[in-house]
């Protein structure tokens, strides 16, 4: 009943019941089970001291049981600085001894890295840099009305920014499984070399630096704000449920217009917490980049043979890619007015060779009288 009263967020009343549960039994493995579950019903209630209580009651109790370690490395994680940090690595130390756990060793794993970076005094450094030129940034074009891009032709590079979705919480057994899942669909995504997420410890810090709360962030003037400032293309919500067993969602807004151009949602394997977040990162990689067409810039065209154009790696761009060069055509006019006006291929580039913000191309297949000079539009093509 206890467990049952959790799952329907009626904490203070599942606490009474897990309390007189675990004083009805002389069993220790279920004194254990309600000592745990108390400190789940008082963590997501907020008190996290008190619940670090229970789980380490629950620990000696029933020495086969993961979760109350797992748990309070999740509740140390949570309470974060240094001090804490060494304290979850050590439970999910010791919890690892107890079973091959796929929570347990995500968790360790992502506790160890960020006691790396809070020992790292320069990154620490370097952040708060960043974080004081991205509140001037913010601030000045929330203060200019944002005019519009220099560049409205050209793709931008593929940069995500992930951020907890607030109304879409959902109650976990084992504490920290929305964190462990979060965090390792960023890292999965961050691998492919044709996508950059931005950090989360400054991105956290901005957003509090902002003083940006869930409902300023559901404004699209903020995320589009936010987007510039980053130099974010995509933000990336995601969040939980736990109606018909336990999903997790994706939503995918892009930071220009604001329109959610992808939404996923995937079934938690609680056994096996890396599968989830790989087939999570598996689909918004996919749409995000799997038949991207790119578009851009030649930025120097004095050499045929090496063309610059302003895309490169972080864009997407791969050496062997086919660009076609383009001009504009006669406009397009109905009702009285020009709707568009069509671009006309006059050549095309190869990309050879691929750096970090540029690429260089030859050109072939140039039409007669087509003189290539910079700004030309180019286009992808298959």
């Amino acid at each position: 009943m206890g467990e049952a009263l959790l799952q329907e967020g009626k904490l203070n009343e599942a606490a009474k019941v897990l309390q007189s549960a675990g004083e009805a039994t002389d069993r220790v493995w279920q004194q254990a089970r309600a000592y745990n579950t108390q400190g789940r019903a008082l963590h997501e209630a907020g008190y996290v001291d008190g619940a670090l209580d229970k789980y380490h009651a629950a620990a000696p109790l029933n020495q086969y049981d993961v979760a109350p370690l797992s748990n309070a490395g999740a509740a140390y994680r949570e309470k974060g600085g240094k001090e804490f940090l060494a304290k979850a690595q050590s439970v999910l130390e010791q919890a690892a001894k107890v079973k091959d756990d796929s929570l347990v060793q995500a968790m360790l794993q992502q506790v160890i890295q960020e006691q790396q970076q809070a020992n790292d005094l320069r990154r620490t450094e370097l952040i708060r840099n960043q974080i004081n030129d991205l509140k001037a940034r913010y601030e000045e074009l929330k203060a200019s009305g944002e005019a519009t891009p220099v560049d409205p032709w050209s793709s931008r590079p593929m940069v995500v920014a992930f951020r907890a979705e607030p109304e879409k919480r959902a109650f976990f057994n084992r504490a920290g499984m929305d964190m462990v899942l979060q965090r390792e669909v960023e890292r999965i995504v961050n691998n492919d070399d044709r996508i950059t997420v931005v950090e989360r410890d400054m991105l956290d810090q901005l957003l509090q630096e902002l003083n940006l709360g869930s409902s300023e962030l559901a404004s699209a003037d903020t995320q589009r704000r936010l987007g510039r400032v980053l130099s974010a293309s995509n933000l990336g919500f995601i969040g939980f449920s736990n109606v018909a067993g336990p999903m997790m969602h994706l939503r995918m807004v892009d930071s220009e217009t604001t329109a959610i151009g992808q939404q996923e949602t995937v079934a938690i394997d609680g056994g096996d917490v890396l599968t989830t977040a790989q087939q999570m990162a598996d689909a918004l990689v996919s749409k995000l980049m799997d038949g991207r067409e790119l578009q851009g810039l030649i930025a120097d065209a004095s050499d045929a043979k090496a063309i610059m154009i302003n895309l490169g790696a972080r864009h997407g761009v791969r050496e062997g890619q086919r660009y076609n060069i383009l001009v504009e055509g006669e406009p397009v006019e109905v009702g009285g007015r020009v709707i568009s006006t069509r671009h006309k291929p006059v050549g095309r580039l190869t990309v050879t060779t691929v750096e970090e913000d540029y690429a260089l191309c030859e050109a072939s297949n140039l039409k007669d009288g087509v003189a290539l000079a910079k700004e030309m539009k180019i286009q992808m093509t298959h």
